[in-house]
């Protein structure tokens, strides 16, 4: 079933206003989320001299408050503090400029979840990165991290931030039109012939 992206307000600016090499995460900050292996993974690409920014959006339950602290220590430790920016969660309806500041979202959610921050993502123009094999066929495998290890996440995103231009575009063009197999109208659509059959 199709996840039900409003496409209508989940769309594309104009890509050349995107910031080159600005990556996004964006959603519940908690460990089965993953956050602590993208942190772990920036470090990585600094260390390894990747020129990029980096943005955190989200809130943590109390329950996750030590780990959201924790994430914000260790991304200090390893030199982040000028690169990663942390920012509080902001209502579903706010978010699309945000995903619209970026050129790269990542989302570390295990196979089987089918994230809507993914498909709201892909509908605004964002080349996006998962470690969710149910994507597999649908987005090139490029952008499919398997092992959900900082040092192959930061491979997947060394590589992305090294396409080709013309390359990227076309990636982020058939992930648009992917998203837009998912949005409201498909979804209303086939829950109506579903009710009707």
């Amino acid at each position: 079933m199709p996840v039900g992206v409003d496409t209508n307000l989940f769309k594309p600016k104009s890509y050349n206003l995107k910031p080159k090499s600005s990556i996004l995460f964006l959603g519940r900050i908690a460990p089965s989320k993953n956050v602590d292996i993208f942190v772990e993974a920036l470090g990585l690409l600094k260390k390894r001299g990747v020129i990029f920014s980096a943005s955190i959006y989200g809130d943590a339950l109390p329950k996750d408050a030590v780990y959201y602290e924790k994430l914000k220590s260790r991304a200090r430790e390893i030199g982040l503090e000028n690169i990663l920016k942390f920012h509080v969660g902001v209502p579903n309806h706010q978010t699309p400029p945000i995903y619209n500041q970026h050129e790269i979202f990542v989302n570390l959610s295990s196979s089987g979840m089918y994230d809507k921050t993914i498909f709201e993502a892909m509908a605004c123009g964002c080349l996006v990165l998962v470690s969710n094999d149910n994507l597999k066929g649908q987005i090139d495998d490029r952008l499919i991290i398997k092992t959900r290890d900082a040092t192959e996440v930061a491979e997947c995103l060394a590589g992305a931030l090294s396409l080709p231009e013309e390359e990227k575009k076309k990636m982020i063009q058939q992930e648009i039109a992917f998203a837009n197999t998912n949005n409201l109208q498909v979804l209303s659509t086939r829950l109506y012939l579903s009710i009707s059959s």
